[in-house]
């Protein structure tokens, strides 16, 4: 029955075989012998632990620079879309901020109310000539009148007269709904681009003691009184 333990015999007298050795798991010469196979030299073993030991480091070396490697190009990746996104929002903020202080309330009230008098002009100019157009009218039916009998006459110019009425005050209705609809559009739209409604959003305006737009820290400089005007007030503050 096999055993458990390993046997080794070393005997040592040669040639003589003995049944021992025959089933022994392992036969040497000698009993120095026999130890030298089955107890490994120190020195060899320390040499290959050595080149373990060194071929796991270069190992180890080679993987920690190529992960290394790969987050430094992923670092510069990050670093790289982080700028360019920011240059775009300041580009975008910029942009947006320029629109608002190139937009002030005073210039596009005169505008509209330029156009609000234009559009009276007009209306006058229209109700004066529905007024000739029927003065004209009347004057033609006064002549035609004049050819049949009184009453016919000023009953058939009554007629005409109130038709005419209707139609200059028809016209003149409609015409000051239409500007009245117009300014009220005007109105809207410079209601939706004052910086005013964008200051009811939460945003605000900061100047220099100037009065000029501060776009940028660089415009800044520490233990300057800034001006930063919100919705409702002015809030002053000092660079530190």
């Amino acid at each position: 029955v096999a055993g458990h333990i390993p046997i080794a015999t070393g005997i040592g007298h040669e040639p003589d075989i003995t049944i021992a050795d025959l089933v022994a798991d392992l036969r040497g010469p000698t009993p120095t012998g026999v130890t030298e196979l089955t107890v490994p030299d120190a020195r060899a073993l320390r040499r290959e632990i050595q080149t373990r030991q060194d071929q796991l480091a270069d190992y180890v070396a080679a993987r920690m620079t190529d992960h290394k490697n790969t987050l430094r190009a992923r670092a510069m990746n990050l670093a790289i879309q982080a700028r360019q996104l920011l240059q775009v929002r300041s580009r975008r903020l910029e942009l947006a901020a320029r629109r608002v202080a190139a937009i002030e309330p005073r210039h596009a009230i005169a505008q509209n109310w330029r156009r609000l008098e234009t559009a009276q002009r007009r209306l006058t100019d229209q109700a004066q000539a529905v007024r000739g157009h029927g003065i004209s009218h009347l004057s033609a039916l006064h002549q035609t009148l004049l050819g049949i009998g009184p009453q016919t006459r000023v009953s058939g110019g009554n007629l005409q007269l109130a038709h005419l009425q209707k139609s200059l005050v028809a016209g003149t209705a409609n015409q000051v709904q239409l500007a009245a609809g117009r300014l009220e559009a005007l109105g809207q739209r410079l209601l939706a681009i004052s910086p005013q409604a964008v200051l009811e959003r939460g945003f605000s305006i900061t100047t220099d003691a100037d009065g000029v737009i501060v776009r940028s820290a660089a415009q800044v400089h520490s233990g300057q009184t800034l001006h930063s005007r919100v919705a409702e007030g002015t809030i002053l503050s000092t660079v530190q």
